[in-house]
C-alpha cells in the first residue's frame, strides 16, 4: 500500500454525507478490514460516531473501554455528553472530555480534537473547541467544525477566510463542498441559495443519497430535518402553532438536539425576564 494513502476515505465521505447506515454496514464487514492498525481504529471512530449518530449511545459506551486509543476514548466520551440530561451528569461528562483533551499529545490522531471540540460544541464552549481545532489546522474536518463554530457566532468573514484557505489545497474534497454550501446558505440571498442547493444535487448525485442531502425524503423523526422545518418556518412566517409543533416534535425525539437545547435557554431567560417585570 502506498505511503500517505487513506483506507478509509469512502467510509469518511459516506460519514460526511449522513449514510450512517451505511457506515455501519461497511465497518462491520470483515470483508472491507483496512490493512493497517491506523485504517483499523479509523474504521472504529467512524463505527461508533455512526452509532451515536443513530443514537446508540448505550452500545458505544459499552463497546469502548479505557483501553483503547485516545481517539476512541473521545467518542466515547461525546457518548457519555449526548445521552446525559442536563445537569450534574452532563457537566461530568464535559469535564472528563476537558480532562482528556488536556492530556492530548500535540501529534494526536486530529480526529480526536475534532471530537472533543463537538463535545465542547454541544456544551456551547465555543472558545474551547477552537483552541483544540487549530492544533491541526491542515485537517478538514477541523477546518468543516471551526467553520460551523464561526457561522455559529455570526463570524462569515473568518468562516469565508477559512474556505478561502482550504480551497487552494482541497477544493474537490466532499467537505470543502459542504463547506462552501454551509457558508452560502448563510450568506442567503437567492445566488447563494441557488449555489448551495448545486453543490447538494451534485454530492447526491454522486454518492448515496441520505437525510442530510435530501432532507424532503427524511425520515420525518430525523432531528436535523425538523431542525431545517423549524428555520424553514419561522422564516417563511408561518403560524405560530405550526412553528411551536414542530418545536415539540424536535424536543420529544432529539431533547438534546442543539436547536432544542437553544429554545429552552432562550424560554428560560425570558420567563425569568418576565418574572422581574411581573414583580415590579
Amino acid at each position: 500500500m502506498e505511503p500517505g494513502v487513506d483506507e478509509v476515505l469512502a467510509l469518511k465521505n459516506q460519514f460526511y454525507l449522513g449514510a450512517f447506515q451505511t457506515v455501519i454496514n461497511e465497518a462491520t464487514n470483515p470483508a472491507t478490514t483496512p490493512r493497517t492498525e491506523r485504517g483499523k481504529v479509523d474504521r472504529q471512530v467512524l463505527l461508533h460516531r455512526a452509532y451515536i449518530s443513530h443514537g446508540r449511545f448505550n452500545l458505544v459506551l459499552s463497546e469502548i473501554t479505557d483501553r483503547d486509543p485516545v481517539e476512541l476514548r473521545a467518542v466515547r466520551t461525546l457518548a457519555k455528553v449526548l445521552a446525559a440530561p442536563a445537569g450534574a451528569g452532563r457537566e461530568a461528562a464535559v469535564a472528563e472530555a476537558a480532562a482528556l483533551a488536556e492530556s492530548l499529545p500535540a501529534d494526536a490522531n486530529p480526529v480526536a480534537f475534532v471530537v472533543l471540540g463537538t463535545v465542547f460544541y454541544h456544551d456551547g464552549r465555543f472558545d474551547d473547541a477552537l483552541r483544540l481545532l487549530v492544533r491541526a489546522p491542515k485537517h478538514l474536518e477541523s477546518i468543516a467544525l471551526a467553520v460551523q463554530i464561526y457561522l455559529k457566532i455570526d463570524r462569515p468573514d473568518l468562516a469565508k477566510k477559512e474556505l478561502k484557505a482550504l480551497k487552494a489545497w482541497a477544493d474537490d474534497a466532499t467537505l470543502a463542498q459542504l463547506i462552501e454550501a454551509w457558508i452560502n446558505i448563510y450568506s442567503g440571498g437567492p445566488d447563494k441559495y441557488q449555489e448551495a442547493f448545486y453543490i447538494f444535487e451534485e454530492l447526491a448525485n454522486t454518492s448515496t443519497a441520505t437525510s442530510k442531502l435530501l432532507t424532503c425524503k427524511a425520515n420525518p423523526n430525523d432531528p436535523d430535518t425538523i431542525a431545517n422545518m423549524i428555520v424553514t418556518a419561522t422564516a417563511l412566517h408561518k403560524p405560530l402553532n405550526v412553528v411551536n409543533q414542530l418545536v415539540s416534535q424536535l424536543k420529544d425525539v432529539a431533547p438534546n438536539h442543539p436547536l432544542a437545547q437553544e429554545l429552552a435557554l432562550k424560554e428560560s431567560l425570558f420567563d425569568r425576564a418576565a418574572l422581574r417585570f411581573a414583580q415590579a
